[in-house]
C-alpha cells in the first residue's frame, strides 16, 4: 500500500531480530536492509538509506550471489536515496553499473533490467536531463511491455513516467495524450487514490493548464494527496507544489 511510516516500526523490529538470530545469513541481510531503505527513502530519512545499504552495494555482494531480485532491490534504493540528495552522478554511476551486471546475466530484455532503466530515467528527471530520461524510459517501457501484462503494475507505472518524461521535456500534446491514457488506465487498475494514479493526475493537470483547460486541471487537483505523491516521489515538496 506504500505506506512507509506505519511499515517502519515493523521492518525495524524485524531488523533486531535478525541481528541475534541470524547475523551472518547473507540473504536476511538483505531482505531486513532493503525494506529498512525503502521506508527511510519515502519518509526524506535518505542518509540513513545510505548508512543502511553502503556496506550492501559493495563489489563482494555479486548478483550471482545474492539473487538478482534482492540484489538490484538495495542498489535501486540506493540510487534513489543519492537522487534525493542532488548527488545525481553517483547515482547514474550506481545504476549504469547495476544495469551493466544485469544485462550480461539476465539479457537486455528482462524484466530487471527494465526496472533499472525506468529508475535511471527517473534520476535524468530529477537532474533535468529530460532527452535522456525520455530515452530511458521508452527502453524501460518496451521491456515493460514485452515481460509484463499491459495492465500490470509495473508496466502502467512505467508508461506514466514515461509520460511525464514527455512532458517535463517539451512534448507537450504527445505527452498531454499519453498522461491522460496513462491516468484512466493506472485509475481503472489501482484506483483515484493509488499513488501512481495521483502522480499521473498531478502532471496531467499541469499540461491540461498548459493548454487552457484550467476547469478540467482543478477537479484532478482537488483530489491529488501530498502524501500519496510522496511516496512515489519523496525529493519533491507535494504540498507547496500542488
Amino acid at each position: 500500500q506504500m505506506q512507509p511510516g506505519p511499515a517502519l516500526p515493523f521492518f525495524e523490529h524485524a531488523e533486531k531480530i535478525r541481528l541475534t538470530v541470524a547475523p551472518n545469513d547473507t540473504k536476511w541481510y538483505f531482505l531486513s536492509r532493503g525494506a529498512l531503505a525503502w521506508c527511510y527513502v519515502r519518509l526524506g530519512r535518505n542518509l540513513d538509506a545510505i548508512d543502511a545499504l553502503s556496506d550492501l552495494v559493495q563489489p563482494q555482494y555479486t548478483l550471482s550471489a545474492i539473487g538478482a531480485s534482492d540484489w538490484e532491490r538495495v542498489r535501486l534504493q540506493y540510487a534513489l536515496a543519492l537522487t534525493n540528495l542532488s548527488r545525481f552522478d553517483e547515482a547514474e554511476a550506481t545504476l549504469k553499473d547495476s544495469l551493466e551486471q544485469v544485462r550480461v546475466v539476465l539479457g537486455d530484455d528482462n524484466y530487471l533490467t527494465g526496472l533499472l532503466w525506468n529508475h535511471l530515467g527517473t534520476v535524468y528527471q530529477d537532474a533535468a536531463q529530460w532527452d535522456k530520461a525520455v530515452n530511458a524510459q521508452q527502453r524501460a517501457f518496451a521491456i515493460m511491455q514485452k515481460t509484463a501484462a499491459e495492465d500490470a503494475r509495473a508496466t502502467l507505472g512505467v508508461g506514466s513516467e514515461l509520460a511525464i518524461s514527455e512532458y517535463l521535456a517539451g512534448q507537450s500534446p504527445l505527452a498531454r495524450e499519453h498522461l491522460l491514457e496513462a491516468h484512466q488506465r493506472l485509475a481503472s487498475s489501482l484506483g483515484a487514490d493509488a499513488p501512481l494514479t495521483q502522480d499521473a493526475a498531478y502532471y496531467l493537470a499541469e499540461a491540461l493548464t498548459d493548454a487552457g483547460a484550467t476547469a478540467e486541471a482543478a477537479q484532478l487537483l482537488s483530489q491529488v494527496k501530498g502524501s500519496s505523491l510522496n511516496s512515489v516521489d519523496p525529493s519533491i515538496d507535494w504540498d507547496q507544489r500542488i
